[in-house]
């Protein structure tokens, strides 16, 4: 997903169509909340490892589900999606400024794209 993800495609893809296409979409207004629950903490220890993990397709694809069908999201399992997006996009912010002070491009750079990727999902 790392190499593919390109913010302006997936912006535009946005608007084009106003059905973005999830290649490995769950069906999150069929779920049960435990169910909700139980694959919202998936990427959320995903996340809790590496905040890199956004970059796997099967985390960033159960966070875009997820947004996708918001209006569908028991309010309590929202704010634990808005809280690991935010948490793992501040984390990796972090990193990249750090590297950016320590003027480490090569390092710098690997963060692009999780920062487009986390950019994304907070548009």
């Amino acid at each position: 997903m790392a190499s593919e993800f390109d913010l302006q495609e997936e912006l535009q893809a946005l608007q084009d169509s106003g059905k973005y296409s999830i290649d490995h979409e769950h069906d999150i207004r069929s779920m049960q909340p435990g169910e909700m629950d139980a694959l919202l903490q998936q990427a959320v220890r995903a996340i809790a490892e590496s905040f890199e993990a956004v970059t796997s397709p099967d985390t960033f694809d159960i966070l875009c589900s997820f947004l996708k069908c918001v209006d569908a999201v028991p309010g309590i399992l929202m704010n634990k999606l808005l809280d690991v997006i935010m948490s793992g996009f501040a984390a990796e912010v972090d990193a990249a400024a750090c590297d950016i002070n320590h003027e480490d491009q090569e390092t710098c750079a690997a963060h692009k794209v999780p920062v487009e990727m986390y950019a994304f999902l907070l548009n």
